[in-house]
C-alpha cells in the first residue's frame, strides 16, 4: 500500500484550491491533491497539451483536472486549450473539431474564455464533443458549445454544480501562537485569506458568487440539452451517471466510439473527408448490436431474470435496455411511494376509528354525548358552517336566512347549525 502523504504536504496541496470556485467532481479532486502530496511535488511540470489533426479534424484532448494554468501532472490548462482551439479554427486544412473529454472538471476560473473560444470555433466550423471517460462538472460544461455530445461505453457524465470552500485557520494559529494582522480596504477584500476569520458576510458573499456561476452553468446545460425545468432539476443534483444511464436523462446524444465521433464530425461536403472514414461514419451507427445476457448482467446487476429475458427477446441494445431499466426503476419507485402513502392514510383512518370508539365525543352544541348517539356522529361543526354563512352574506349582501340556505344547498347537510344572525348585521339584514 502506498505511503500516506505527510500532513503538511497534503495541507499545501489543499491550500492551492482553497477559496476557488470549483466545478469539479469532488472525489477526483481529492485524489488529485493526494497524488501531488504523496509525490512531494517532485515532478517535472505538467503534462503536455495534446491536439491531433485526424484527416482534417482537430481533436483536442481535454485530459485531466481543468485549471487556468497547468502546474502538476494530470492537469490541463484552460488558457492554453482556448488558444489551441482558436489557432486551429484559423487553419484552412482543419474542417472540424472534436473535444475528447476525460476530465472531472476543475476551477471556474478560465471557463469563460474557454467557452468563448469553443463558440468561436463552432461558428466557423463543426464542433463535436465526446465523453471518453470522465465528463463531469466543468468538463461537462465545456461540451455545451458543441453541436452534439456522444459518449463511450462506461463513460461517466454529470456532477453539474459549483462549490467553494473557505478555510478558517484562526483557531489553529492561536493554538500554535501565531497571530496575523491583515490590513484590507474592505470587509470582503481578505475573504479566505490565511489568518482571517470567516464571517456571515463572507459566507453570504461566497454563496452569491457560487449561485451566480451555477445559474450560468445550468442555463447552458438547459439550452443545449433542451431540458424542461423538471428534467433539469433531476440532473443538477451533483450526481454522476454512467453513459448507459445518462442517455435516459438526455445528458448526451448516444453511445459510440471516439473514432465514430471523429469520423462523423466533418461536414458531408468536406474535400478532405476520406472515403474509408466516411463509410465508417455511415455504416457504424446503422448496425446497433443487441445486448447479450452477459452484458445485461454486468451493466444491470440488480435486474431480474425476467427483465433480462424480455430484453433478449426484444433484441434490445444496451442503450435501449438502459432506457427501459431507468423507466422501470422510476415506475417501481412511484409505485412504492404510492403504496407507502396509501398505507399511511389507511393507518391514520384506523387510528381515527379506534379513537372514535374509545373516547366520548363533544357535540357541536357543547354537550358531551356517548359514542352511540347517531346525532353526534353526523353533527358537523356549526362554527365552520356559521363562518361560511357569514362570508356568503358579506359577499352577496343578502339576508342571513338566504346565506344559511345557500350554504346548506352547497354542502347538502340539513343538520348544519348556524345560530342567530351576527349582531353587526342584525339591523341591516333582518329575517
Amino acid at each position: 500500500m502506498p505511503e500516506s502523504p505527510k500532513p503538511e504536504l497534503l495541507q499545501q496541496a489543499v491550500s492551492r484550491f482553497a477559496g476557488d470556485a470549483m466545478a469539479v467532481e469532488p472525489g477526483e479532486l481529492a485524489k488529485h491533491m493526494e497524488r501531488a502530496a504523496r509525490l512531494g511535488f517532485a515532478f517535472d511540470g505538467p503534462d503536455e497539451l495534446r491536439v491531433q489533426v485526424v484527416d482534417g479534424v482537430a481533436v483536442f484532448y481535454v485530459d485531466g483536472l481543468m485549471v487556468p494554468e497547468a502546474e502538476w501532472p494530470g492537469e490541463i490548462g484552460t488558457r492554453a486549450l482556448a488558444a489551441a482551439i482558436r489557432e486551429h479554427a484559423a487553419l484552412p486544412d482543419v474542417v472540424a473539431g472534436v473535444l475528447a473529454l476525460n476530465t472531472p472538471g476543475g476551477t471556474v476560473a478560465g471557463m469563460t474564455d474557454l467557452l468563448a473560444a469553443e463558440r468561436e470555433f463552432a461558428e466557423a466550423k463543426p464542433l463535436a464533443a465526446h465523453a471518453v471517460g470522465w465528463c463531469c462538472s466543468a468538463g461537462y460544461w465545456a461540451a455545451m458549445p458543441a453541436k452534439a455530445l456522444h459518449a463511450s461505453p462506461g463513460a461517466t457524465l454529470g456532477s453539474i454544480g459549483v462549490m467553494r470552500q473557505l478555510l478558517d485557520n484562526t483557531k489553529l494559529l492561536e493554538q500554535i501562537g501565531v497571530r496575523y494582522e491583515t490590513i484590507a480596504t474592505g470587509d470582503l477584500k481578505a475573504i479566505g485569506y490565511p489568518g482571517v476569520a470567516i464571517t456571515e458576510q463572507h459566507l453570504a458573499y461566497a454563496r452569491e458568487q457560487v449561485e451566480f456561476t451555477y445559474a450560468a452553468f445550468k442555463g447552458d446545460v438547459q439550452g443545449r440539452r433542451q431540458l424542461a425545468a423538471a428534467q433539469l432539476a433531476e440532473v443538477t443534483t451533483g450526481g454522476t451517471w454512467y453513459a448507459e444511464q445518462a442517455i435516459a436523462s438526455r445528458l448526451h446524444d448516444g453511445i459510440q466510439s471516439l473514432e465514430s465521433t471523429i469520423a462523423g464530425a466533418k461536414p458531408a461536403s468536406s474535400p478532405v473527408r476520406s472515403s474509408t472514414m466516411a463509410e465508417s461514419a455511415k455504416t457504424e451507427p446503422a448496425a446497433p448490436q443487441a445486448a447479450t445476457l452477459k452484458q445485461l448482467k454486468e451493466k444491470f446487476p440488480t435486474s431480474t431474470a425476467e427483465w433480462r429475458e424480455e430484453q433478449i427477446e426484444a433484441a434490445a441494445t444496451l442503450t435501449d435496455a438502459a432506457i427501459d431499466f431507468a423507466n422501470a426503476q422510476a415506475e417501481r419507485a412511484a409505485a412504492a411511494e404510492k403504496a407507502a402513502g396509501d398505507a399511511k392514510a389507511e393507518a391514520e383512518k384506523a387510528a381515527a376509528r379506534q379513537s372514535a370508539k374509545t373516547e366520548p365525543k363533544a357535540s357541536t352544541r357543547g354537550v358531551v354525548v356517548s359514542d352511540s348517539d347517531p346525532v353526534a356522529e353526523a353533527d358537523p361543526m356549526p362554527t365552520d358552517y356559521r363562518a361560511m354563512a357569514e362570508e356568503y352574506m358579506a359577499k352577496h349582501k343578502c339576508r342571513w336566512s338566504e346565506a344559511c340556505l345557500a350554504v346548506k344547498r352547497k354542502h347538502s347537510d340539513s343538520r348544519a347549525s348556524f345560530g342567530a344572525p351576527p349582531t353587526s348585521y342584525m339591523d341591516k339584514y333582518k329575517d
